[in-house]
C-alpha cells in the first residue's frame, strides 16, 4: 500500500519526513503520522528544512544549582 507521512516518523530503517511517499504493508500504517495515498493524487514535495533536530539527554546544559 502507498503512503504518505503526514507528520515525522520512523519507518523501514528511514527517517520520513512530512509529505515523504513510501511503500507499507496494510497491517502496518501508523494512523498516527502516514495516511494512505488515493489513486490519482497528485505527489507533494516533502518538506525540507536541512536538518533534523535531536535533544540529546547527555549534551544538554544542565541547570545550575
Amino acid at each position: 500500500m502507498k503512503v504518505r507521512a503526514v507528520k515525522r516518523g520512523f519507518f523501514g530503517g528511514i527517517y520520513r519526513l512530512p509529505g515523504a511517499e513510501f511503500d507499507c504493508p496494510s497491517d502496518q500504517v501508523s494512523k498516527v503520522w502516514m495516511r494512505p495515498v488515493k489513486k490519482g493524487e497528485v505527489k507533494q514535495k516533502a518538506e525540507s528544512t536541512g536538518y533534523i533536530p535531536l535533544e540529546i539527554p547527555s549534551l544538554m546544559s544542565k541547570p545550575k544549582k
